[in-house]
């Protein structure tokens, strides 16, 4: 069973060896897919990489080399059958024979076959039941991760966090928006916030609630209302194309980039 452990660009991959049964590999496969699912992905580059391969890894049952396996199965298969558990010797032939053929162990299972068919079949059911069982946590895992990276990719940012519908507007019944426009304004914002970045200094900040805001010293003579004009104008396109703007949210990024460019203008 592998498990992975990042720090920020140091990314630990290890593994825990054992020969164990099917309710320890289960609970093996807990502990440390868990720890892999908690501590693994917080590296870079390797950590999301390393973790992804730990999970499929432990989710099949960890690696199990072939061989050795199947060499441990046939001694067992051959203990069971002398002992007269016939049951228990038919399914633990079949999984050494499905890792590896052998003749002898193959001879075996077919006269076992033979009699403890019904038997055997309930017990490949608590095998894959069991199996399940061990897919439970890497499964789980990964849904969270991939829960993660969709709220991560899905939330809105720039201009479109901070807006706040009038209530007038909330109040009325509204079809869902259109996500191209709404982005592509958010986009259009965001450059005119770098604009004035890189032509305000900031002279102070402010509270407005719990969010800090800083304060720029804006001097009319240093923006060119060239340049301005065109990102208000696009937003404009946007907003008169037809779309659905329920909330208000392009009618307010218009109104703020022309009343900037307007009180720019020589």
């Amino acid at each position: 069973m592998y498990y992975v452990i990042s720090v920020f660009l140091v990314t630990y991959r290890k593994g825990s060896s054992g020969l164990w049964c099917q309710k320890c590999r289960t609970f093996e496969a807990w502990k440390w897919t868990s720890l892999s699912g908690f501590l693994g992905w917080w590296g870079i580059p390797w950590g999301p990489i390393y973790t992804i391969q730990a999970l499929f890894v432990n989710g099949r049952g960890g690696f199990q080399p072939r061989p050795q396996n199947a060499a441990i199965l046939r001694i067992l298969g051959y203990q069971l059958y002398q002992q007269g558990r016939l049951i228990d010797a038919f399914a633990v032939l079949r999984e050494a024979l499905r890792l590896e053929p052998n003749v002898e162990a193959s001879q075996l299972f077919d006269y076992l076959g033979q009699r403890q068919e019904t038997g055997a079949t309930r017990k490949s059911a608590a095998s894959l039941s069991s199996l399940a069982m061990t897919a439970a946590p890497s499964l789980l895992m990964a849904a969270l991760f991939s829960y993660g990276v969709y709220r991560v990719a899905t939330e809105p940012s720039g201009y479109e966090t901070a807006y706040q519908a009038p209530g007038t507007l909330l109040a009325q019944p509204s079809a869902m928006p259109e996500t191209r426009p709404r982005t592509k304004a958010n986009a259009l914002i965001a450059e005119l916030a770098g604009i004035v970045e890189s032509r305000a200094p900031v002279v102070g900040t402010h509270y407005e609630g719990t969010t800090m805001v800083q304060d720029h010293e804006l001097d009319r003579s240093k923006f060119d209302e060239e340049q301005l004009y065109p990102v208000a104008d696009s937003i404009s396109a946007e907003l008169h194309s037809g779309v659905v703007d329920s909330d208000g949210f392009l009618a307010s990024a218009y109104f703020n980039a022309k009343l900037f460019a307007l009180i720019t203008a020589r």
